[in-house]
């Protein structure tokens, strides 16, 4: 099941993110939004999600981590490949 996947992928990042000494405040602060946003969306009912997407007017969730795996790869190549999974189930799961 995707959620599930989608789940471990989430706890998964925020283990390596308590051991990334390198990253700067700012940083583990957008990354921890993100997944909290995340964890938001997981928790709500499936046929809600695309709903409240769109109307919030926030930027899509994928594009997000787009944007953080454009600005982690050089330098934290790990996350980066955490990021790129968690949109790749989040893709799976319509969102």
């Amino acid at each position: 099941m995707p959620e599930e996947a989608l789940r471990h992928k989430l706890e998964d990042l925020r283990r390596e993110l308590a051991n990334q000494p390198a990253l700067d405040a700012a940083t583990i602060q957008g990354l921890e939004e993100l997944l909290d946003r995340m964890e938001r969306t997981l928790r709500a009912r499936p046929s809600q999600v695309p709903s409240v997407s769109r109307e919030s007017g926030e930027e899509n969730l994928t594009d997000r981590i787009s944007d953080w795996i454009v600005t982690l790869e050089a330098r934290h190549p790990r996350l980066t490949l955490s990021l790129s999974q968690i949109a790749d189930v989040l893709g799976e799961m319509g969102l």
